[in-house]
């Protein structure tokens, strides 16, 4: 996700593109989405267009007095940019490192966007980084800046569910829930997820 991951994208040489691509698409999305799915006949106002965000940090990796500076600038630069493009709020997926989510979340707050926070679980129930994860939710349940918190990506529907009833009922804010379908499996050299398509609905 190029598009959502704005420190990767300066690294790459891609910051001036980013910015554009996001004010952009978002700016497109959320004109021709609302208008071409609005229901006339009810006036149903309920469509709303999220900008979506991934993490900075890469699995294993911490904030460090040399990285956070750049990860709260490129935040910004990023979370802006989507607003500028007339998003409705905003998900961050697939985070690890509540340290970085927190700062995140921060800035879209002070934007003034409603926030999803969404950390990736292994099936042991712990975070990528190790973190139990209804000792993660707590966390998110109790951050002011979060409006709704969630699961998402990593693994398959039936490993996620088993997750979410342990500890869906630690928070009173909605609950969104994102899973994979399943682990892809490398058949002729190619990755393919197995699950059918019963399976993951």
């Amino acid at each position: 996700k190029l598009a959502s991951s704005p420190t990767k994208a300066v690294d790459v040489g891609l910051k001036n593109t980013i910015v554009s691509f996001s004010k952009e698409t978002s700016g497109l999305f959320s004109f021709e989405y609302k208008t071409v799915l609005k229901d006339e006949e009810t006036e149903n106002e309920n469509i709303y267009v999220l900008g979506s965000v991934g993490p900075c940090l890469s699995k294993g990796t911490v904030l460090t007095s040399e990285n956070t500076d750049k990860i709260n600038e490129n935040y910004k630069t990023q979370l802006q940019a989507l607003k500028d493009g007339g998003v409705d709020g905003i998900i961050f997926e697939t985070y690890h490192n509540l340290e970085e989510l927190f700062i995140a979340t921060k800035i879209a707050k002070s934007l003034d966007l409603p926030v999803i926070a969404m950390l990736a679980c292994k099936k042991e129930g712990e975070t990528l980084d190790g973190l139990n994860i209804k000792t993660a939710i707590k966390k998110l349940d109790e951050n002011a800046d979060i409006d709704a918190i969630g699961l998402n990506c990593v693994i398959g529907p039936h490993a996620m569910l088993s997750i979410v009833e342990k500890v869906i009922n630690l928070s009173e804010k909605p609950f969104v829930v994102e899973p994979n379908a399943g682990h892809p499996q490398n058949i002729d050299g190619r990755m393919i997820y197995m699950s059918t398509p019963e399976y993951f609905t």
